[in-house]
């Protein structure tokens, strides 16, 4: 396989992948009960993290089930594994909003009645 040929089934891979995070997203968010925007784009975004880390983990025993050879790494393993950590800190950021209300308050302590926060 050439290098041009490996990067360009790469990106299919990555606009695929693109495709199918956005759907599933879109799917998630809206079977999700509540109203809260944050909550739902948390969850939402927890629950593709954790099917694509399904998806990243099922490649290797269907590849023994379908009796084909189970590489160490796959590049179709590899990018999803990398949507999988992109979705997983999406997550963590929009998760902290959740439960703080404001991200800076996990790094900086607020100051009653100045507008400023300072380092903990």
């Amino acid at each position: 396989m050439t290098m041009s040929s490996r990067f360009s089934a790469r990106l299919k891979h990555h606009l695929i992948l693109l495709v199918a995070v956005g759907v599933l997203l879109t799917a998630f968010i809206k079977l999700i009960p509540g109203d809260d925007l944050k909550y739902l784009w948390s969850m939402g975004t927890g629950y593709v993290s954790i099917t694509l880390l399904a998806g990243t983990l099922l490649i290797g025993p269907m590849n023994v089930w379908a009796g084909k050879v189970n590489p160490v790494a796959t590049d179709l393993r590899r990018d999803i594994g990398i949507w999988c950590g992109v979705t997983g800190l999406a997550h963590v950021v929009v998760g902290i909003q959740v439960h703080m209300g404001n991200i800076w308050l996990y790094f900086f302590k607020a100051v009653e009645g100045e507008h400023s926060y300072k380092f903990r």
